[in-house]
């Protein structure tokens, strides 16, 4: 190895820390510096210059705050990413919500408001009728607890009984006395505490065990009788 390309090796090359030389080249270029004087020299300097440029750098005094300054500048920095980030996923978490929103009004049942009007006014024209087509519809026909004037049915349907959905009954006679009669599913309730009696001084309650086909029914009413909301006498439908 000669001196020009001693001198092209000594600038990749640090006797005190890895160089980027291959162990072939700096094997080659440690032989020639152990027998050139002049490379030898240079590579010294080269050592004495480096050391001198790293002792002043790590002397280089350090504004004061700056420390502080640059401690607060990444923690503003963080803040913001974090904020970003919290704001994407509410953006992404509103956007989910709205399409929720849009598919439940799109998929839930419209409101027919002319289909009820419709039910309750044949309902109101011919109780007896619409209450005998419920009744047979739900297979009550032979449930019915006792012969009840249907000329005063104004609602058939389904009605919560203690936050149950059960088939259901209403009554009103004249005078502001009205009767619920609710059809017990076996297995509905277990109504075998419930009792016949005046429980109020205004609301009594009857219960009907062992109908046809193992039907229970509850009859709640206002007023001194249940025979107020009972067919005539001699009256058919």
């Amino acid at each position: 190895m000669d001196c020009p390309h001693a001198n092209l090796l000594l600038i990749f090359y640090r006797p005190d820390r890895p160089s980027d030389l291959s162990a072939e080249d700096a094997a080659a270029l440690q032989t020639h510096l152990a027998g050139c004087p002049a490379c030898a020299a240079k590579l010294a300097k080269q050592t004495a210059e480096d050391r001198f440029l790293s002792a002043a750098v790590r002397n280089v005094p350090v504004p004061s705050g700056l420390a502080d300054r640059l401690k607060q500048q990444a923690q503003s920095q963080l803040k913001w990413a974090w904020r970003r980030t919290a704001m994407k996923y509410a953006l992404a978490a509103s956007l989910l919500v709205a399409g929720y929103v849009g598919y439940v009004a799109a998929t839930r049942p419209s409101l027919d408001v002319g289909q009820l009007a419709d039910a309750q006014d044949t309902l109101w024209q011919s109780p007896d009728r619409t209450a005998t087509a419920w009744l047979t519809a739900n297979g009550l026909t032979n449930a019915l607890p006792e012969d009840f004037d249907l000329n005063l049915v104004t609602f058939t349907g389904r009605s919560g009984l203690q936050g149950v959905p059960t088939l259901a009954m209403r009554l009103d006679a004249p005078g502001r006395n009205h009767a619920w009669v609710y059809f017990l599913r076996p297995g509905d309730f277990n109504h075998s505490k419930a009792e016949t009696g005046q429980y109020t001084s205004n609301v009594g309650v009857k219960v009907y065990r062992d109908l046809p086909n193992g039907w229970t029914a509850v009859v709640l009413y206002t007023g001194n009788s249940l025979n107020t909301f009972l067919r005539p006498p001699g009256s058919t439908i």
